[in-house]
């Protein structure tokens, strides 16, 4: 194949290319480099003297991952320095559902563009077609977890989690009543999946309606699934067991992410939050995504590095902001992204078959 030079921009602070190269055995990941950013809080204009550096990319696999079955890769990912390289069809697909983390690669300020190989620049000058409807459900919904993430970390900073143990729920730990539950809750969720999405799965774009009717039945979802599991159970003392250990297995989750969180704070990050009484960084986070939503629906354009707003996000990383005024500001802006939903003229969904034909051409040219 002809080598095509990379175009390398050198970053003040360390190599990432390089550190790629020295660091992961699959060599194609530095060779095949098409696109290389500097990301998160950076990226954002929003990071403080805390902030860690983030970097994400995208590459192109050997040929024999795309040819047969045996071979899979979907990303590298190193952690200090922060580090994540996506195969490429597995961040194609990760763009074309609007998920934010990635759509936001493509709109990058220059400064922050480190590498780009110039087969990716075309992907470049056609991201406008990325964007669709879709951003309302995607964003508004990451904006929702990080709104939970918060209400959680509230709530472990008052109380310490304890584990649960299988007595605490009736029952003792058994190999061959598990492999039962387990059976029985994937049945059940596939056809609690089914009911809910049965009416729209001729549309590919999610609709406003489907999203609201979502939203509305998270709050009844323990209720449908368990007139789901009716149909599956219908001897009582068997099906009190299994809600039981779905409870079990639901709280030991919980406590395992309770666990992770106090194990992994930053220490900064925690002192902000012992004195405000909230996760700043999840507050910011939650407001960045609900504007970008907006900005997104109304303006067609995903605006990056937050110049413009800037100081309202460092305002509530400091914590100048109480939660209820972050609450009536996340609902603000939430209806405001509904209301620019039911008036935007953004596609029902993006171009797919302008970037699976573009995707296949970059895979055919530099893939080995």
């Amino acid at each position: 194949m002809k080598f095509i030079k990379i175009i390398r921009l050198w970053f003040k602070k360390m190599d990432p290319l390089k550190f790629i190269k020295d660091n992961c055995s699959q060599k194609f990941v530095s060779d095949n480099c098409i696109y290389l950013i500097r990301a998160g809080s950076q990226s954002y204009g929003t990071n403080i003297s805390s902030s860690d550096e983030d970097f994400k990319g995208i590459c192109v696999a050997d040929r024999k991952y795309y040819m047969g079955f045996r071979h899979r890769f979907e990303q590298y990912e190193h952690h200090d320095p922060d580090i994540v390289v996506f195969e490429l069809t597995k961040w194609a697909g990760l763009l074309l559902s609007v998920n934010p983390n990635t759509i936001e690669n493509l709109f990058v300020e220059p400064e922050d563009i480190l590498y780009v190989h110039p087969a990716f620049q075309k992907i470049i000058d056609i991201r406008d077609s990325a964007l669709s409807k879709n951003v309302f459900n995607s964003f508004s919904g990451y904006a929702y977890a990080q709104m939970i993430k918060l209400q959680n970390h509230m709530r472990w900073n008052k109380e310490e989690i304890k584990k649960p143990l299988p007595e605490d729920y009736g029952f003792i730990l058994n190999p061959e009543f598990k492999n039962l539950f387990d059976t029985v809750k994937a049945e059940v969720q596939a056809e609690v999946d089914t009911s809910l999405f049965n009416d729209f799965q001729n549309n590919k774009a999610m609709t406003l309606r489907l999203h609201e009717e979502i939203t509305r039945l998270k709050l009844t979802k323990e209720e449908i699934w368990e007139s789901h599991l009716k149909r599956f159970i219908d001897q009582e003392d068997i099906y009190q067991q299994i809600l039981q250990y779905k409870k079990y297995y639901k709280d030991l989750d919980h406590y395992k992410k309770y666990e992770d969180w106090k194990k992994n704070r930053n220490p900064a990050r925690s002192a902000v939050e012992a004195k405000v009484g909230y996760d700043a960084k999840n507050a910011y986070h939650t407001i960045r995504l609900s504007q970008m939503c907006k900005e997104i629906l109304t303006e067609h354009k995903v605006i990056v590095k937050r110049k413009h707003d800037k100081d309202l996000y460092l305002d509530i990383r400091a914590g100048k902001y109480s939660y209820d005024e972050l609450m009536e500001m996340s609902e603000k802006l939430r209806e405001d992204c509904k209301a620019a939903y039911k008036t935007t003229t953004l596609p029902a969904q993006p171009d797919y078959e302008k970037f699976d034909k573009l995707v296949a051409e970059i895979v055919d040219e530099i893939a080995k």
